[in-house]
């Protein structure tokens, strides 16, 4: 079932959410030959969230600096994202489509849940 929702958030902080996000999950079917094969449904669609960008920058064995950028997603907690799913972010003031993938387990409060994120890197 795809929920579309325009206001599913509570409190002052749903105030922030200028972004967009849906949610994809990766179905097992079976083919006409019998395999097990997956394919990519929507599972939410335009779910108001907010992205966060944490950035420090680390030095590697090498002595060449490279950057570490942490993510994470802000939403409400009443979602309930799979592990594994993959969540496209639409940033709002910035007409920019971004892919991620869950990195962590969702710390959930009642009034919304934060999800670290990483780049989605495709189906596992």
């Amino acid at each position: 079932m795809v929920i579309k929702s325009e206001k599913m958030a509570a409190g002052p902080l749903s105030l922030i959410w200028n972004d967009r996000c849906d949610i994809f999950v990766c179905l097992p079917y079976k083919k006409e030959n019998g395999a097990t094969a997956y394919k990519e449904k929507i599972a939410y669609t335009e779910i108001p969230c907010h992205v966060s960008y944490i950035k420090s920058s680390v030095s590697s064995g090498d002595n060449l600096p490279f950057l570490d950028q942490k993510i994470k997603l802000f939403l409400s907690s009443d979602i309930d994202i799979r592990p594994g799913s993959k969540i496209s972010v639409n940033r709002g003031g910035f007409n920019e489509v971004t892919e991620y993938q869950q990195s962590g387990k969702p710390a959930k409060y009642s009034t919304h849940q934060e999800i670290e994120l990483a780049l989605f890197k495709g189906w596992g």
